[in-house]
């Protein structure tokens, strides 16, 4: 017998993306078995499927916001094709759910498929205003299949536990584990010694069309096609390596952050052999 912490995670979607959902409770039950005991918490989804119980007292939204919203530590919305059915003054049930973790201040992630089906017309119009609402105010992430969800999911939840649980220590845990220390050629090691360094943890792309401009840290630089085809190249082994998250913002093509891992990793390995090339 142990004690340990639980968070909430609640579940939120329309009715296009029940695969996503089954699959988050898959993530999380998985989790649990292999690391509840050993870090003392227990991760509970909350799905109005499986939590919440039938009533004839007021509308059925309401019931889901009384009975699991308002216990709820971390929302995960998801979104395809379908924004979803009107609810009162909001958009949507889901769309209820992230202004009531918002309000309560509590963690919210929300996750597009890149891949909408243009099924209903009125329906993809709406989930498109949303998404560019909330582009305009913080980050989401888009996914391109299942796999590619289930992927992006465990990766989120990892992140906001060692977030949760004084997430710099885990990462130095998670960097001391790794036996073979990964290759980076020297302009490689150039762009992480300036990413890490900078004052922004920012490495976007820009989205305009035959841009050549790329933001690292807090300014732009501007880079011939042949060095755009190799940042790119180190952004994706960055992401592979745990190093980084993509996230999506209006105004680039991609956009990472270094994770506490890809910081650690800098640390230990590579900030003694680096000189500064560039300036931020």
């Amino acid at each position: 017998m142990y004690q340990a912490n639980v968070y909430n995670i609640m579940i939120g979607h329309p009715s296009d993306t029940k695969d996503e959902a089954m699959k988050v409770r898959e993530v999380i039950m998985e989790w649990n078995d292999e690391n509840a005991e050993s870090r003392k918490v227990v991760l509970l989804p909350l799905h109005w499927e499986f939590n919440v119980h039938s009533t004839v007292e007021g509308q059925p939204q309401a019931s889901i916001n009384d009975q699991i919203t308002h216990r709820s530590d971390l929302l995960i919305a998801i979104f395809a094709s379908r924004l979803g059915t009107p609810v009162g003054d909001s958009y949507s049930g889901t769309v209820s759910e992230i202004v009531e973790h918002e309000s309560q201040k509590k963690d919210v992630m929300i996750f597009f498929s890149s891949k909408a089906r243009i099924d209903d017309i009125e329906q993809v119009t709406r989930l498109h205003q949303f998404k560019s609402e909330v582009g305009k105010r913080g980050l989401y992430l888009e996914y391109d299949d299942i796999n590619d969800f289930q992927k992006r999911i465990k990766q989120q939840l990892s992140l906001w536990i060692n977030r949760k649980l004084s997430g710099f220590n885990d990462a130095v845990t998670a960097v001391e584990e790794i036996e073979e220390v990964i290759e980076f050629d020297e302009f490689e090691r150039s762009v992480y010694s300036n990413w890490v360094t900078a004052k922004s943890n920012s490495l976007g792309f820009d989205c305009s069309l035959g841009s050549d401009k790329v933001l690292l840290g807090a300014h732009w630089w501007q880079f011939e096609e042949r060095l755009i085809a190799k940042l790119r190249a180190f952004s994706e082994k960055m992401l592979a390596l745990g190093y980084s998250v993509r996230l999506t913002h209006a105004d680039f093509s991609s956009y990472y952050k270094l994770t506490e891992a890809g910081y650690v990793y800098f640390e230990k390995h590579l900030k003694k052999h680096l000189k500064k090339h560039l300036k931020d």
